[in-house]
């Protein structure tokens, strides 16, 4: 009997971590961490999973672009929740900068290999004009919602007190 049962296995265990990641055609854009959630902080929830979900859609990533959206619609859903019930000595910037944060983390835990792999082959980003622009758009949006439910709670006579 000549194994040697403390021998490494010589079987290929795991590919390296770059070679499972999808490739960003080099003539597509991308959305930057830092964007994400400069995004997500001027805008909503909303808008930072929109982000993710674009980028997800250009990695041809589809089921993880939807439940991108749906993480985004389900956490403006609950800050918007939150900013109702909690009191008024609450800071205004909290929310915001722990939703820009949390989602920063998870676009970085998601693209960040990608998008070092895409630079370097030359590819772009999305300018920051855009990026401000739909968490603009996002926030009136929402606003324009919030306005709308709060006008029916009150011709109905329903108090948020």
């Amino acid at each position: 009997m000549n194994d040697n049962p403390y021998a490494p296995p010589k079987a290929k265990l795991a590919e390296p971590v770059s070679q499972g990641l999808p490739e960003a055609p080099a003539e597509a854009r991308l959305y930057s961490q830092d964007q994400i959630a400069v995004a997500t902080f001027l805008g909503t929830p909303l808008v930072g999973g929109w982000l993710i979900a674009a980028n997800d859609k250009t990695l041809a990533r589809l089921e993880q672009a939807n439940k991108a959206i749906a993480v985004g619609i389900g956490v403006t859903l609950l800050v918007l929740a939150l900013a109702v019930v909690l009191p008024d000595s609450f800071p205004n910037l909290a929310l915001p900068v722990v939703c820009a944060v949390a989602f920063r983390a998870w676009a970085d835990s998601r693209f960040s290999a990608v998008l070092e792999r895409h630079k370097a082959n030359g590819g772009a980003r999305y300018s920051w004009w855009r990026v401000v622009g739909l968490a603009l758009l996002s926030t009136a949006i929402v606003f324009t919602l919030m306005f709308i439910v709060f006008m029916l709670f009150y011709t109905f006579g329903i108090e948020l007190d």
